[in-house]
């Protein structure tokens, strides 16, 4: 498990790169992605997606930039369900693995730690799952220039955790795997239960 998180040093390494970069704009910058990445954002995208069912159903004649009725109500279940999965195994990993955080195993002075986590648990990043789950979910409903907003919003989001000291950068990757595999299962079995 050793090489495999380390990278032979390379995780350190990166994260000693990251985490470095400060300055007023780029901790701003930072702190921001942070706070996108939080789990606790889904209900306001739970609520957003309500919101356009009901306009849907309301205003059937105004909603033509919309997904349809039925596409929505498919979108609001496989986000539940994918972000039961991701959360779930997010929680499962980090308290099963116990990794810590970089401010607990690396020299102290040599981390610059701009939020303070929400746990001791480092791995995976809950942040990128959360992020690279929405990647996930809307990346098909998507124009190519909105995918390419989400792409980077995720790696924003990434490298946020990096900077402002929670994750290294292996927490970030094994995050963006997590995000990926629940939202696919996710899709998976929502579109087995429509058939």
């Amino acid at each position: 498990m050793n090489a495999f998180y380390d990278w032979f040093g390379m995780n350190q390494e990166i994260f000693y790169a990251v985490n470095g970069w400060h300055g007023p704009l780029i901790d701003a910058l930072m702190l921001t992605g942070t706070a996108v990445g939080d789990f606790r954002n889904m209900p306001w995208i739970l609520g957003a997606i309500l919101l356009a069912i009901a306009f849907q159903q309301l205003f059937p004649f105004n909603a033509e930039r919309l997904p349809s009725l039925p596409g929505l109500k498919q979108l609001l279940m496989r986000l539940m369900l994918g972000y039961m999965v991701t959360a779930g195994t997010v929680a499962l990993l980090k308290i099963g693995l116990d990794m810590p955080r970089p401010s607990a195993v690396l020299p102290s002075g040599r981390v610059t730690v701009l939020a303070l986590p929400e746990s001791r648990h480092s791995f995976p990043s809950g942040h990128s799952a959360f992020a690279m789950l929405i990647m996930t979910m809307f990346w098909p409903l998507l124009t190519i220039r909105d995918r390419l907003l989400l792409a980077v919003m995720t790696l924003w989001v990434g490298l946020s955790r990096i900077n402002v000291g929670a994750h290294f950068p292996a927490d970030v990757l094994a995050g963006y795997v997590c995000g990926i595999v629940g939202g696919l299962l996710a899709n998976k079995a929502v579109m087995s239960r429509l058939r």
